[in-house]
């Protein structure tokens, strides 16, 4: 049965009696069927399609033939799967194609237009821009068909959508977002829980005049009965213990979020003092922090971690992700990747240093055997990782030359 983590996909065993297992290297040989003791597909984005790696139980890459895979047109990125079909978007679209068996991408079996949609009729013909994502079950997609702000639009809807067991897209609903806030002009797509029973969006706002305070975690959105996402207001509480003493308040340091597989949530603290009026102002910055959340049962977020339990990060995180298990926190910062113990709603603790030194990690995906997939944003290189409560190594043949362009789908068997 396959296991669908994040935006991924699962890969069946080798159909062949007998499987001649290459020799890997870097660059991996391409073999048209999947090696013995396969444990999950990776899926990675090219310039020139997709490119379909098996994965093996000691974290090795083969490459499988038919990479990279053609898309139905150009310019569409992956967003997920849902273990029976790979949904990618395009401009304007969402595209859906059927993975058979071995993994393998078949032809194209569905397509929509956001813009047929909740929102249409401010997008102005041009949607600008469009993003999207698949829900951790995979049973829903999320699009924000954006608003032609040219034409004086400064509102957004919310579209779900899921697939039939054809893999054609049915529409479930949209919610317009912040409806009441005429100075609004961006959104974040939801970040979902890992429970599915909350997501949290991000307003971007023109009233604040410090650097970073016009970016706030605000929005709540709950599913509805027919699983579509409805925006419940940009009301979210946050309760924290106070700041270092020198410091006066908190701040949420990137738009990086990640979930266990409950209710708690990793979230990067900035703490900062000094003030801002209409004339601007100064601050002064205090170091950036890890924390804890717990979602209550109105999605609230409330935290008991002191700035003295929670671990300093060196810089800003990146892309963050928590292991199925629920028990490591991977945080991309600097050069590589930094791990941490997750311990529910306790506080985070240390386990590594950054790992790796090579470039700017942009995307990462676990699989369901203790690996950890990465794409480096400098080199285009896919590292993988083998991951365990008590030690972190890159698993032999890594990084591989992928020449990535950014997507990544890893689906578990």
């Amino acid at each position: 049965m396959m296991k669908i983590q994040g935006t991924s996909l699962g890969l069946a065993l080798c159909v062949a009696l007998s499987c001649v297992v290459p020799t890997l290297s870097q660059t991996s040989d391409i073999t048209g069927a999947a090696t013995p003791a396969t444990v999950a597909f990776v899926y990675v984005q090219t310039a020139k399609g997709i490119n379909l790696y098996n994965a093996t139980a000691a974290g090795k890459l083969t490459l499988v033939k038919g990479s990279p895979f053609q898309p139905s047109g150009p310019g569409q990125t992956m967003i997920g799967s849902n273990g029976k079909f790979l949904v990618t978007l395009g401009a304007n679209d969402l595209h859906a194609y059927p993975v058979a068996a071995n993994g393998t991408i078949g032809k194209q079996v569905s397509q929509t237009d956001a813009r047929n949609y909740g929102g249409a009729e401010c997008t102005g013909g041009v949607v600008s821009p469009i993003s999207g994502e698949m829900s951790p079950t995979g049973k829903a997609i999320y699009v924000f068909p954006g608003p032609d702000l040219a034409s004086g639009c400064n509102y957004y809807y919310l579209q779900t959508y899921s697939t039939s067991k054809t893999g054609e897209f049915v529409f479930i609903g949209d919610t317009e977002v912040d409806p009441d806030t005429p100075e609004y002009v961006y959104s974040s797509l939801p970040f979902m829980i890992g429970n599915g029973k909350f997501g949290y969006g991000f307003d971007f706002s023109e009233l604040d005049c410090w650097p970073d305070a016009g970016v706030g975690l605000e929005d709540i959105y709950v599913p509805s009965k027919q699983g579509a996402l409805e925006f419940k207001g940009s009301n979210l509480s946050i309760k924290i213990t106070s700041p270092p003493p020198d410091e006066s308040y908190w701040s949420i340091g990137s738009l990086n979020l990640a979930s266990d597989s409950a209710d708690h949530l990793a979230i990067e603290l900035h703490s900062y003092s000094g003030y801002c009026d209409d004339g601007g102002g100064t601050l002064a910055y205090g170091p950036i922090q890890l924390a804890s959340f717990t979602a209550d049962s109105h999605g609230n977020l409330n935290t008991s971690n002191t700035y003295l339990e929670m671990p300093v990060l060196s810089g800003y995180a990146g892309v963050m992700t928590i292991s199925p298990s629920s028990k490591i926190l991977a945080v991309a910062i600097g050069s590589g990747i930094q791990f941490f113990h997750f311990n529910g709603a306790a506080p985070i603790t240390k386990f590594t240093g950054i790992v790796g030194t090579s470039g700017s990690i942009t995307a990462m995906q676990w699989d369901h055997s203790n690996h950890l997939y990465a794409i480096n944003g400098a080199s285009g290189n896919v590292h993988v990782y083998t991951v365990t409560t008590t030690s972190v190594v890159e698993a032999p043949g890594s990084p591989y030359a992928a020449n990535s362009s950014g997507g990544l789908v890893v689906v578990s068997k």
